[in-house]
């Protein structure tokens, strides 16, 4: 074992060194290529750790997905993307908030990431409803941000936002509110996961129906009958 891993070490090394080369696209290249290594050798860590100070922010992006790639994030880990979540560049801030939602237990709370629905980078926001949705504990620890995605401006982020809310089995009347205007979204990708929704929750369809006018569809979607 110590013969194969001494193997790995060599033959990793001019991957780690060229995370200190002149081009961007040979360190980001790296960091990518690490982040494919299982496990990321031991001598990685620190050249990418400086890679998180990188000015590209393409290396930067790719650094922070090889450190989530490690089998066990430390806690101090976790702090730190929750920083870079805050980044004033967007593609960092979704890094950041894909490699959360990525290390972390699956019903791990991260209502942490809540203010970032208010991005200005739809990108973003769509990350953290992504993450939001990831459970159905983090979707209910996260309703009310998710029930918020209805007034978004991206129909991704309301579809995301519907699709998270059907997880649940919270049936309050602010859901169904929120699903039945969601109901009526212009945008078809989102009233179609908002239908969904409604099957999937076993909503009262004739509840529902009262205000958007569509029974047929909603009976369907509910094999015929709500409860």
């Amino acid at each position: 074992a110590r013969a194969l891993a001494g193997i790995a070490s060599k033959a990793s090394a001019p991957i780690i060194q060229a995370l200190q080369a002149e081009s961007e696209q040979t360190r980001a290249g790296a960091a990518n290529a690490i982040a494919a290594m299982t496990p990321i050798p031991q001598e990685a860590f620190e050249p990418l750790n400086q890679c998180l100070r990188d000015p590209s922010t393409l290396v930067r992006a790719a650094a922070i997905y090889a450190l989530s790639n490690q089998r066990e994030a430390s806690k101090e880990w976790q702090e730190q993307l929750y920083e870079l979540a805050a980044d004033p560049q967007p593609v960092i801030r979704t890094a950041a908030v894909q490699a959360l939602d990525r290390i972390v237990d699956p019903d791990t709370d991260l209502t942490q990431l809540a203010t970032r629905l208010q991005d200005d980078d739809a990108t973003v926001r769509l990350a953290v409803v992504i993450a939001f949705g990831r459970s159905a504990n983090r979707a209910s620890s996260s309703i009310d941000s998710l029930v918020r995605t209805q007034d978004d401006a991206n129909p991704e982020v309301r579809k995301a936002g519907v699709e998270a809310i059907a997880k649940t089995d919270n049936r309050t009347d602010k859901i169904v509110e929120t699903i039945t205007v969601l109901l009526n979204d212009p945008d078809p990708r989102v009233r179609i996961s908002a239908i969904n929704a409604v099957g999937t929750m076993q909503l009262r369809t004739d509840r529902i129906a009262q205000t958007t006018g569509k029974m047929r569809w909603l009976s369907a979607a509910c094999g015929g009958n709500g409860v």
